[in-house]
This record gives C-alpha cells, sequence and structure tokens, in this order.
C-alpha cells in the first residue's frame, strides 16, 4: 500500500509545511536518508496546545499533540534538532525529530 493510500485509509490529513522560525529547513535528504527537523503540533502555523506533559497536559492531550506534529514533517535544505531540553520553543509539549530511510 502507498503511503497516499495509508494515509487516506487512516482519514488523515497532511497540512501545509510548517514555516521554520529560525534559520533551518523542516528536512534535508542525503542519499537515501531524510533527516526531519523537530516538529511541534503547529497547525495554519500556531501551536495546538502548550504546556508541559503530565502537568498542564495529559497524556491523550500529548499523543494528539504527536500525532500532529508527524504529520508536519516534509524536505527540505538542512534539519536541525532539539534534545535533551527542559523546555521546547514556543510552550511545545512535544518535538519530533526523524531520520527516514527512502526506497530509491
Amino acid at each position: 500500500m502507498s503511503f497516499e493510500a495509508r494515509i487516506k485509509e487512516l482519514g488523515l490529513i497532511i497540512p501545509e509545511t510548517p514555516r521554520p522560525v529560525a534559520n533551518y529547513v523542516p528536512a534535508v535528504q542525503v542519499g537515501n536518508l531524510i533527516f526531519v527537523s523537530g516538529q511541534t503540533p503547529t497547525v495554519s502555523g500556531q501551536l495546538l496546545m502548550k504546556g508541559k506533559l503530565g502537568r498542564d497536559l495529559s497524556i491523550e492531550q500529548g499523543q494528539e499533540a504527536a500525532r500532529t506534529a508527524i504529520l508536519n514533517t516534509d524536505a527540505g535544505k538542512h534539519a536541525r534538532a532539539a534534545i535533551g531540553v527542559a523546555e521546547l520553543p514556543s510552550g511545545a509539549p512535544v518535538e519530533l525529530e526523524l531520520i527516514v530511510e527512502v526506497q530509491p
């Protein structure tokens, strides 16, 4: 099953690529690997929710935020990652980074 068919089957909609908030792009491809920058749960340029999981947001809200963040991944020039941080940009509850392999 193709990626597009699976997304449609799941009833998901891929949003427009979020604009970077600094000097980076969402992803870069090197050979058959794609390095995806940290993606937060934004919709139309606005964070879907803010706060810390377990304090301000429930686990279910965190799962919803992660689902939105993963739908925001796309191709670009170079990537960045935010790891081991106490706070995420703009108060985001989750941020996801990916390294994926694509088939030629």
